[in-house]
C-alpha cells in the first residue's frame, strides 16, 4: 500500500507533464522517480521470489 501511495501522485504528474509540449526538464525528473520506484518494486519481487522458492 505504501508503494501505491507514493507511486500514484508521481504517475499523475507524469501523465500531466507528458501532455504538455515544451520544457521537458520536469518530465525527466518525474521519469527518473518512476524509474527508481520500478527498480525498488523489481528488487522486492526478486527477493520474494528467491525466498519463496526454497
Amino acid at each position: 500500500m505504501y508503494i501505491l501511495k507514493v507511486m500514484e501522485p508521481i504517475l499523475q504528474t507524469y501523465t500531466e507533464r507528458s501532455r504538455i509540449r515544451g520544457d521537458n526538464s520536469e518530465l525527466c525528473v518525474v521519469e527518473a522517480k518512476l524509474s527508481w520506484i520500478i527498480h525498488i518494486i523489481a528488487a522486492i519481487l526478486k527477493v520474494k521470489q528467491s525466498t519463496g522458492s526454497r
